[in-house]
């Protein structure tokens, strides 16, 4: 029997591929490219971010094309501005939308506008704003400063090479439920503690076909976590704490009248940071460091002592209510509560025994059970409920939280006994208190336990 002839498509095919080209056009035109650079960046989708489209020609699922990323500059408000006015009416927009005390929305307040003057600064400081309960307002914080930072994009995830593409156009990154983002992306992770200085480092990149490029990536940062601060945030951070709203309290809504005029706000803060900040703000930077150590309040301070003293006096007691809570993560936590742990056992003060019942006589070391014991047992102690189903914190957790700052568990051999008669010998896995000498120059600041948001 004769084949048919298959070298011409049969008509109601061309029709079929016509529909398609039309369709591929005008998904195309969705995208604001031409199909030919649509097609380009098909074929050079390595890592699939377009693999969610629904192309003419293939199965896939209904979907809803993407918008392009865009990094919109706020224009700046049409007349002068007052700068005390302004801060004033920041800062009451924040508590207005979030419940949170007048000390954290004029630190939050402070940090927005620090972003329009990223040329005049030398460092930004990364805005965690954390709970460790639902509903606290952390993504609604995050919602109110997309309207008054400069160059906002907001995001919840989103892969490396796309990251920081993104940076190299310096916005203000808005990252909700950041975890997820940190987990498993070094280069995010190198973001959050390089790029908040101007001297940080840069990320080297080669583009396909062209030259390799340095990535600046010093950028302003805000995140929002549910639970403690992250160690990879540790020296680098202003916290902001959040708590649920009292019963029968509500914010205000974020309707989109709300939303015009926190944007109007936005533009009101380009136009002081145009007409004011280039002049008033460097010097006062300088002037600034003998009365704050701590690098990451520098440029808020400035931007309150260039509007006023008395914006300057609130701001620094803004600092000395929140540093000793929001700056803190929960290695800083542990540390803070290993140290006098310490301090007792080379005192003679924890009779750990072995298992021989005897004291063990060992006063440069200590067994993870034995340290977790101490740590439980101190008053207003966290660890004693530290698992997810409120167990006490265990010697995995333990290490893997130290191990942020280079401190790991090994076998140690330990000696009991005391001055009547000798004890054992015996192995067991802990820490030599000579590991922890370090991390207490680094990230504890002064002697005695850090404030803990509950007991805050």
């Amino acid at each position: 029997m004769d084949q048919p002839d298959t070298s011409t498509p049969p008509p109601d095919l061309e029709d079929e591929e016509s529909a398609d080209e039309a369709e591929f056009a005008e998904l195309a035109q969705s995208l604001d490219v031409t199909p030919e650079e649509l097609q380009q960046m098909m074929e050079e989708d390595d890592d699939g971010e377009l693999s969610g489209l629904e192309i003419p020609g293939k199965s896939a699922a209904p979907h809803r094309p993407s918008r392009r990323v865009s990094f919109p500059t706020p224009e700046p408000w049409p007349e002068p501005v007052d700068a005390g006015e302004l801060l004033d009416r920041v800062t009451r927009a924040i508590a207005f939308h979030v419940h949170m005390d007048g000390h954290l929305a004029l630190v939050a307040a402070l940090w927005a506008m620090h972003t329009h003057v990223l040329a005049q600064v030398t460092r930004t400081p990364r805005l965690v704003i954390y709970s460790g309960c639902i509903a606290s307002g952390k993504t609604t914080l995050l919602s109110v400063l997309s309207c008054l930072v400069f160059r906002p994009l907001t995001i919840c995830a989103a892969k490396s090479n796309s990251l920081i593409e993104a940076v190299s156009h310096r916005p203000t990154l808005l990252i909700d439920d950041a975890a997820a983002l940190l987990q498993g992306n070094p280069d995010a992770r190198a973001l959050i503690r390089n790029g908040c200085c101007r001297s940080g480092a840069r990320l080297l990149r080669m583009r396909r076909g062209s030259q390799p490029e340095a990535i600046d990536l010093f950028t302003p940062i805000a995140v929002a976590f549910d639970g403690d601060i992250p160690p990879v945030f540790a020296g680098r951070a202003i916290g902001i704490p959040l708590e649920p709203l009292p019963f029968g309290k509500t914010a205000g809504p974020l309707s989109p009248e709300a939303r015009d005029n926190l944007s109007q706000i936005g533009r009101m803060i380009a136009r002081w940071a145009a007409d004011h900040a280039p002049a008033n703000l460097a010097p006062v930077v300088h002037g600034a460091k003998g009365e704050c150590h701590d690098p990451n309040w520098q440029p808020l301070l400035a931007i309150a002592a260039a509007i006023g003293d008395e914006w300057k006096t609130r701001a620094i007691e803004a600092m000395k209510c929140v540093r000793g809570v929001s700056a803190t993560s929960e290695l800083e936590r542990l540390l803070a509560d290993i140290r006098p742990v310490i301090h007792d056992v080379r005192a003679g003060n924890c009779p750990f025994t072995g298992p021989d019942r005897k004291p063990i006589r060992d006063a440069d070391r200590v067994r993870s059970i034995d340290l977790i014991d101490q740590l439980c047992s101190a008053q207003s102690s966290r660890w004693g409920e530290h698992g997810r189903n409120g167990q006490p914190v265990t010697p995995q957790a333990l290490a893997r939280i130290l191990a942020n700052a280079n401190i790991r568990p090994g076998m140690l051999r330990f000696h009991t006994g005391d001055d009547n008669a000798p004890g054992v010998s015996f192995r067991d896995r802990g820490y030599l208190f000579t590991q922890f000498t370090q991390a207490f120059e680094r990230y504890l600041r002064e002697e005695g336990p850090i404030a803990t948001p509950e007991a805050a």
